[in-house]
């Protein structure tokens, strides 16, 4: 691949009367990759610092005094408007030990989505919905705030209305590191979710974190991707450039 990014490049710069030695060139890519690498990973580290503060237990708790009871606020919701599918709350680790016995969960899923869950529900580190083989589980602690009840149902709402689609892996991996995609397939279904809770400052709040969260994966992405590139066309020096 890099031998035909090469040629393909040198192709062009000769249609324009420069001839670049192939030794410059293997140099001069991987270092010119590590500089945009490193100024993409410094973009994201002000982003992410711009976009904070990140969400806290508390986010997701509430206050004593105006926490609502998760187990009955899921199912006051569904009464209002009812899904086809049932939904199972998921607040306590037994909760979550009977979730992983669902027919469609695989050894892998069960392997990630086992301690994930049950830092939501011990720690309140987040909220979640999952879809098992026919029915959903709504996975938060047992006091919550009824914006973030609101927001998870608001989800399973996506599901059922199809809004919510399953973007194949290739996709998924895109939204890692390319902003539109990820605005479609992660910032999207996040918004839908929130229209269906009632009017906060949680909302915006949820979103910037959202989005700090893209911000931070992709420089951890960035920052070893530009050493490798730079390293690299160091070697390709050392080397000779061959």
């Amino acid at each position: 691949m890099d031998a035909f990014f090469n040629a393909g490049f040198q192709e062009e710069l000769q249609k324009l009367g420069f001839v670049i030695p192939p030794s410059a060139l293997s140099v001069g890519v991987p270092v010119a990759l590590g500089t945009v690498l490193s100024g993409l990973a410094f973009y994201d580290y002000l982003k992410g610092k711009k976009l904070d503060p990140k969400l806290t237990p508390e986010f997701i708790t509430g206050t004593k005094e105006d926490q609502v009871t998760s187990r009955s606020t899921v199912k006051d919701l569904l009464a209002e408007r009812p899904l086809i599918r049932p939904v199972v709350p998921v607040t306590t680790d037994a909760g979550v030990d009977k979730m992983l016995k669902d027919p469609k969960f695989g050894f892998v899923t069960r392997m990630v989505l086992e301690p994930a869950a049950k830092k939501i529900v011990t720690k309140a580190t987040n909220a979640a919905v999952i879809q098992g083989e026919d029915k959903d589980y709504v996975i938060i602690p047992t006091k919550a705030h009824p914006s973030v009840v609101e927001h998870e149902i608001g989800h399973l709402q996506d599901f059922a209305r199809k809004l919510e689609d399953q973007p194949g892996i290739l996709r998924r991996l895109l939204s890692l590191v390319w902003k539109p995609e990820h605005d479609k397939q992660i910032m999207g279904r996040e918004r839908r979710a929130w229209e269906y809770a009632k009017e906060t400052p949680r909302k915006e709040q949820a979103l910037k974190s959202y989005e700090r969260s893209f911000h931070v994966g992709r420089q951890t992405l960035a920052i070893p991707a530009a050493a490798a590139m730079f390293l690299r066309g160091l070697g390709n020096l050392s080397g000779g450039g061959t």
